[in-house]
């Protein structure tokens, strides 16, 4: 059966990393955007449930977070695992992912990644790139992905049964 891969992406890092995790683990992944995809998923379809996004000034993607809300029953069923996409070290990512996650999903995810961040100047709106500046003094393109996470995370699943 497949993993159902719900996720939140503004920029392509989220993307990128689910690529990577497509590679790290051969069975079948069915992303879901959730900022773009209509409707909700056959939950009945999935074998396991991965949801994740990345954090924006301080906030652990709201659309992801609205889509959780509404679907908390449904995405709790078997296994579940989640990730963090951010350029804060893995304590502030955590910190802001558990703020966030809806409180019916608090403890459920067996698994919880953090992907490490990126910004890349140029997809940036004119007020990020204010903001980012200000507050962080970037003015550059900047990366800290975490292979050895999403290897991680593949071996969670791997470990938990969800190859065919």
């Amino acid at each position: 059966m497949k993993t159902l891969v719900l996720y939140d992406g503004k920029h392509g890092f989220t993307e990128k990393c689910l690529g990577l995790l497509a590679h790290e683990f051969p069975s079948e992944l069915d992303l879901w955007p959730v900022r773009s995809r209509r409707g909700t998923p056959d939950w009945k379809a999935y074998r396991s449930v991965v949801f994740g996004g990345p954090v924006y000034f301080g906030k652990w993607s709201p659309p992801l977070v609205h889509f959780l809300s509404k679907h908390a029953s449904e995405v709790a069923q078997g296994p579940l695992a989640a990730f963090v996409v951010s350029l804060s070290p893995r304590a502030a990512a955590l910190k802001y992912f558990h703020k966030d996650l809806p409180a019916v999903l608090a403890g459920k995810p067996g698994h919880v990644a953090c992907f490490g961040g990126a910004i890349t100047w140029k997809s940036l709106a004119w007020w990020e790139k204010l903001i980012l500046k200000k507050v962080r003094g970037l003015e550059t393109d900047v990366s800290n992905l975490d292979l050895g996470e999403i290897q991680g995370l593949a071996a969670w699943l791997s470990a938990k049964g969800t190859q065919p």
